[in-house]
């Protein structure tokens, strides 16, 4: 369903943000890069959660509302 593409693509930004904060917290925690890098990872994981949760609500509409989308 369409709706699925959503929520596949929200869980993939959000893999690869998580991804990029664990990298990013390795280069902090030797000295290569300033911490302020690790907010700004932190808050792309925080976005890509809130994707997840708002195309998991579209999915809960659909299903609330008996429509069948192909």
């Amino acid at each position: 369903p369409i709706w699925a593409n959503g929520l596949i693509s929200a869980a993939k930004e959000a893999s690869e943000s998580v991804q990029r904060l664990v990298g990013l917290s390795a280069q902090v925690a030797s000295g290569k890069i300033p911490e302020e890098a690790l907010l700004v990872a932190a808050r792309s994981v925080t976005t890509a959660t809130a994707r997840i949760v708002t195309a998991s609500r579209v999915r809960v509409r659909i299903s609330f509302f008996g429509q069948n989308v192909i």
